[in-house]
């Protein structure tokens, strides 16, 4: 009788499983220690702070309450057709469970903090490889990269970043487990490959995580374009064709809806509320895209400022340059690597900072948010390259390199442990929460629940006050970098919201800003119109001005004082 015979067991037979429960618990650590950090990172600043966060915040809750997809925070009933439904819906959720803002607001935070954790354990799995030592490397400098200055900055307010990067990692990391990859052992491209559906079901998982990176931001477009150009590279057509229809249809479907509600969002609003196609399309007739190039530039100087700020912080002039340029053909290098098992990997950071050199919009925190990436890329250069760079450098050229490389290290640890230790990245929160303290504070007490106020921070008045509110200024898309400052031209933006809102009150913080010039613009062109009630001293130097509808006024300015002592800006 013939038996069928098991071959014997290599001595390798159970390394993989130990390897795979060695990752498994470095990862672990990593999400845990980034969720802890970053919740106790965070400052007790309400939303609307960053602008965005608080529109995020007005969707959810219009959402939660079963009113539609709309500006709550706005009057009438304006649609939110400039931001994605992805965010706003998970923050609509929380909303039901933790109840009514503020007592929410913590749970919120805590919300984004476990998407950014989750996103810091995605990172790991995607560069963890290799031995132990290489997968506690790849653990420390993850651990770095999502605990940075500006990591913190973006993870600890509401918003979208740490949920789209989470939805970018989940589909990266389905790329990267494509059925057809090369290797030593290639699965067959069929229902055996271990997705059900074979190609085209790991295409279709591939394609619906695309899709919801997109409909949490909608720069998610250049994940898909990351996710779909790898299979027409290798004329993979059908696979190619299955992942974009999959990614397309709900992205097509929430640009139809956008677009058919486009013009139910007010003229004097579309600026900041509007969709993205009504604001570029006022871009391109005002000739912002004529100038692609002088934004670029203006684009790129940010984005090397974010790589100081996170590699080689307090760098001198030289030093910067020599180790900017390494660690720039670093990520090359790692990128090279990255290619051969995730070519997905390597083109999203690649069309995605494509899209943010020629936008028009300030570009930190789009550079924060893809800067672990990046520093990831950096690492697995370093580490590739690091046998040959070994056996090229002369005896002496070692520890010589390893100091230099020490010293680097060591000053961004500092660099950036010093930054926890007095929380940096509550500056942007607290300034500005600071100087609108006192506006608040007066709004609450001397107007009427029902009164709508106009802000060069409207989210956030809104939020603080419980009064409607609305931008003071336009937003265009052909402003960035400069803008229009004739006095008629400002002061129109204003009085559109008096007109159309009945705005009686505008607040805000003095400055060489838009929104500032705008009030003092209308001052100049209205002074009877225009009567400040409140002005605060300090460094931020906030005011509150009573405003009437064109054809009255609120005092004569040729009596020989303002009612009040207070002069005009």
């Amino acid at each position: 009788m013939n038996r069928k015979t098991e071959p014997a067991p290599t001595p390798d037979a159970g390394k993989g499983g130990l390897t795979r429960v060695f990752t498994a618990a470095i990862a672990t650590a990593v999400v845990l220690t980034v969720l802890a950090v970053t919740i106790r990172s965070q400052e007790p600043i309400g939303a609307g702070i960053y602008y965005d966060d608080g529109a995020y915040l007005a969707l959810a809750r219009s959402a939660a309450a079963g009113d539609g997809y709309l500006y709550s925070n706005l009057p009438g009933e304006v649609p939110g057709v400039k931001y994605p439904p992805g965010y706003p819906a998970v923050l609509a959720l929380t909303w039901k469970v933790f109840g009514l803002y503020p007592e929410n607001l913590p749970a919120l935070k805590a919300l984004n903090a476990l998407f950014w954790s989750l996103a810091a354990g995605g990172t790991f799995l995607l560069f963890a490889r290799g031995g132990r030592r290489r997968v506690v490397a790849v653990g420390l400098v993850t651990l770095y990269a999502f605990l940075t200055v500006p990591s913190m900055s973006v993870a600890t307010v509401l918003l979208s970043e740490p949920l789209f990067l989470l939805a970018c990692l989940a589909a990266l990391l389905l790329a990267a487990a494509d059925p057809a990859r090369a290797g030593p052992n290639p699965a067959p491209l069929d229902s055996t490959s271990g997705w059900p559906g074979g190609e085209l079901g790991w295409a279709a998982a591939v394609g619906l995580a695309g899709a919801a990176a997109f409909l949490t931001r909608s720069i998610g477009l250049t994940l898909i374009v990351a996710l779909a150009l790898p299979l027409l590279l290798r004329r993979r057509w059908q696979a190619a064709v299955f992942l974009t229809a999959m990614a397309g249809v709900p992205a097509i479907g929430w640009l139809a809806w956008a677009r058919s509600h486009a013009a139910d969002v007010p003229d004097p609003v579309s600026g900041q509320y509007g969709s993205y196609g009504t604001w570029l399309g006022q871009g391109l007739e005002g000739g912002a895209f004529g100038r692609i190039g002088e934004v670029a530039a203006a684009n790129w100087g940010p984005f090397v400022e974010t790589l100081q700020f996170v590699w080689v912080p307090r760098a001198p002039g030289l030093a910067l340059a020599v180790v900017l340029l390494a660690l720039g053909a670093a990520a090359g290098y790692g990128a090279l690597s990255v290619w051969k098992r995730n070519p997905s990997l390597v083109l999203f950071p690649i069309v995605y900072l494509g899209l943010v050199f020629i936008w028009p919009y300030e570009p930190y925190r789009f550079y924060y948010a893809i800067m672990p990436v990046l520093t990831l890329l950096a690492f697995e250069g370093l580490w590739e390259a690091s046998p040959k760079i070994r056996a090229d450098l002369p005896r002496w050229g070692i520890p010589v390199a390893a100091i230099v490389a020490a010293i680097f290290v060591v000053n961004a640890l500092v660099y950036h442990g010093r930054g926890h230790a007095v929380r940096s990245w509550a500056s942007p929160q607290t300034i500005p929460a600071r100087a609108y303290a006192p506006l608040n504070e007066w709004i609450r007490t001397n107007t009427a629940p029902d009164e709508v106020i106009a802000s060069a921070l409207d989210p956030y008045v809104h939020w603080e006050t419980g009064r409607l509110a609305v931008p003071s200024w336009r937003f265009l898309a052909d402003d960035y970098g400069r803008y229009d400052r004739t006095p008629e031209v400002l002061a129109a933006g204003l009085d559109s919201v008096i007109v159309r809102y009945g705005a009686r009150y505008v607040a805000l913080i003095l400055g060489e800003n838009k929104a500032a010039r705008t009030l003092e613009a209308f001052v100049e062109l209205h002074p009877e119109r225009a009567l400040r009630v409140l002005q605060t001293e300090g460094p931020a130097v906030g005011v509150i001005y009573a405003l009437a509808p064109p054809g009255e006024a609120l005092w004569d300015p040729e009596a020989e004082a303002e009612p009040n002592e207070e002069a005009a800006p």
